[in-house]
């Protein structure tokens, strides 16, 4: 009889714990969505086990075009919410993914609403499409045409990197304001601030932008290591969600003797490609990266003022797992 109560008693205890730890386990990985029918205002709220961490949250329309990208830190509990206006009055199911940070992150959440053709209200939007953060974008026409974007930029105090995220909403009306070039191409510069000195910079832009079929725009990333841009047909249809650029001085303890030796004590960086917060070995013949580096040579050296920076194009080195630049 004893034996039999005491099986209750831990079958009881079972059944009391199971359920807290489950909760406990979703709560740490939930991700919801809602549209008004009326307005279109949509609102994702999750959270993720990393509290203060960056998450990366996108909302794909039923055909699978990007309608919202935005970036932001968690709380100190792990938890994030985003609202938006969304453009699009396509009527149908749309995907919702939270992307961790690079650091650890696992895998996306995912969650989905429906949009069902409701009429929206006259109002209009009055702006209130921007995106959290969005907003704070600068947006400034060229002479010769094309878009400069200034973006606030994050810290992470733990690598002394800085980061920034262009939502497609930015996206978008850059793509818009610019003037296609001869050639049919408009041309974005995403800026850093150079008086904010930096150890490497991490640009995130929405993978879509990167994957149409022709080279209708091109994506330069300037910073005060160096400026890479990159064209819009550079992806293949991989289905990922947020491209994120690393460009930092290179680490020179892993280079071996001869690539010491082509560099000097030249300028050189290292720079990388990753996708929903994986890091790719991205190789593309048909779309190459162009890279330049503010350089003064030394006197004497090269037949120009030593006080005059000079940008060159540059090409990658294969070194190993990192990818040098050097001087043509």
């Amino acid at each position: 009889m004893r034996k039999w109560i005491l099986l209750l008693l831990i079958a009881v205890l079972a059944v009391q714990l199971l359920p807290a730890g489950a909760n406990a386990a979703a709560a740490a990985g939930e991700l919801t969505a809602k549209i008004d029918q009326n307005d279109r205002t949509v609102v994702i709220a999750g959270r993720l086990p990393e509290a203060g961490g960056e998450v990366l949250v996108t909302v794909t329309d039923p055909d699978g075009r990007m309608d919202y990208f935005n970036q932001k830190k968690t709380d100190e509990a792990g938890g994030f919410r985003f609202s938006y206006v969304s453009r699009s009055e396509m009527k149908g199911t749309y995907r919702v993914r939270a992307i961790g940070s690079s650091a650890g992150g696992g895998a996306p959440l995912e969650a989905e609403y429906t949009y069902s053709g409701a009429a929206p209200s006259s109002g209009g939007d009055s702006g209130a499409n921007a995106a959290p953060g969005a907003g704070a974008v600068q947006m400034a026409s060229a002479a010769d045409g094309s878009v400069v974007l200034t973006p606030i930029w994050s810290r992470d105090g733990a690598n002394g990197f800085v980061f920034a995220a262009i939502g497609s909403e930015a996206l978008n009306r850059a793509m818009a304001l610019a003037k296609p070039d001869a050639a049919g191409i408009r041309r974005i510069t995403i800026q850093a601030n150079a008086a904010e000195a930096a150890q490497g910079y991490r640009i995130a832009l929405p993978a879509a932008a990167l994957r149409t079929n022709a080279k209708s725009a091109l994506f330069t990333m300037a910073t005060p290591i160096a400026a890479v841009a990159v064209s819009s047909d550079m992806l293949e249809g991989d289905g990922a969600s947020v491209a994120e650029f690393t460009i930092a001085e290179a680490n020179r303890d892993g280079w071996n003797e001869a690539a010491r030796a082509n560099v000097g004590n030249r300028p050189a960086v290292d720079i990388s490609v990753g996708l929903d917060g994986k890091r790719i070995d991205w190789s593309n013949l048909a779309s190459p990266v162009n890279v330049a580096i503010p350089y003064t040579p030394a006197q004497g050296g090269s037949g120009r003022a030593a006080d005059r920076p000079v940008r060159r194009r540059q090409r990658p080195v294969d070194t190993g797992p990192e990818r040098a630049i050097r001087e043509r």
